[in-house]
């Protein structure tokens, strides 16, 4: 009788294990409140930090109280990512059943963040402060700074600006000064004056590198994408061991001088993101305002360069090789 009793009581507890266990959430659930973090230091006020996801597929980020804000897009990928729930010094790593994929206003990629137990999990600005989801958290947009999504502007007039916010608005001083309202359908953006009701049109490239504005009277206008990145040049690839498994970094170069990668350890992904330029065969490289330099060795058409990142223990050097050939 107390040998059943005992399987009776083991086969509850995984029931009551199973139940409590939290379902994976949906895109829909995603877009409800918020998923945040806050904390009180000793002396100071509290400090607010929060992930808002819209249903169009942007994401606002706003950490130390709206001291450090970032928008982007964001899509739920329904795939195991490990991430570590323990700390940085005494890691505890888990999967998780689904994840968020961050993007930067270009689409080029920020980071994913393993989605579990109604947790965002490895910020890497806030590592040890996990975001936990807040479906009534009674969040309005209008408490949050309008980020710059997309930055046109008139070729070579540079105070004849588009500025397309996170939040769905706009500034606009390509024709005259403008505010209003955005919405996009595919390429396409239309604008609405918020004093007029007058609706611009701004048809953006399959690059994104420009796009044809037009005023509601007609009147057109060719628009320089101030954040076009351009073509990649050189893409350095390269792996180190870390305290916590292997070091993968990737960094792209663009014609623009821009630079965007990231690190892959962990089970989380950092950016790696600065900019470069290139004279003759030497090859400057700034990640992180660290600076490196290097030089086209003409016999193999390759480049390599020796990155120090941080593994949570101490400094790593992960050497990265590019190659310039065809």
């Amino acid at each position: 009788m107390k040998r059943l009793t005992a399987i009776l009581c083991s086969l509850l507890l995984i029931a009551a294990r199973s139940v409590a266990q939290a379902t994976p959430l949906a895109k829909e659930d995603l877009a409800q409140g918020v998923f945040e973090v806050n904390w009180t230091p000793e002396g100071y006020s509290e400090l607010r930090n929060y992930f808002h996801f819209y249903p169009n597929g942007v994401f606002y980020l706003s950490i130390y109280s709206g001291q450090t804000v970032k928008a982007g897009f964001w899509t739920l990928v329904d795939q195991p990512l490990e991430y570590n729930a323990g700390s940085v010094d005494e890691p505890e790593m888990k999967t998780a059943p689904q994840y968020v994929s961050l993007a930067n206003p270009d689409g080029s990629a920020y980071l994913d963040m393993a989605l579990d137990d109604e947790v965002l999990w490895n910020l890497p600005d806030l590592f040890e402060r996990d975001f936990a989801w807040v479906p009534d958290s009674g969040h309005s947009p209008d408490d949050e700074q309008g980020v710059t999504m997309q930055d046109f502007i008139v070729d070579g007039d540079d105070y004849a600006e588009l500025l397309l916010k996170h939040n769905g608005t706009f500034e606009d001083t390509v024709d005259s000064y403008v505010e209003g309202t955005w919405a996009v359908d595919g390429l396409v953006y239309t604008l609405t004056d918020a004093d007029t009701g007058g609706t611009y049109n701004v048809a953006v490239s399959e690059d994104g590198n420009t796009a044809l504005y037009t005023a509601p009277d007609g009147t057109e206008y060719l628009l320089k994408n101030r954040g076009a990145k351009g073509e990649a040049r050189l893409v350095f690839t390269g792996s180190a061991k870390g305290a916590y498994g292997d070091m993968d970094a990737t960094i792209t170069c663009y014609d623009s001088g821009v630079a965007e990668g990231e690190l892959a350890y962990a089970g989380t992904k950092s950016p790696l993101n600065g900019s470069w330029s290139m004279s003759g065969l030497d090859i400057t490289l700034t990640i992180t305002d660290v600076e490196y330099a290097s030089k086209l060795d003409m016999a193999t058409m390759t480049a390599v360069i020796e990155l120090t990142l941080n593994d949570g223990v101490s400094d790593v050097t992960v050497p990265v090789t590019a190659n310039a050939g065809p």
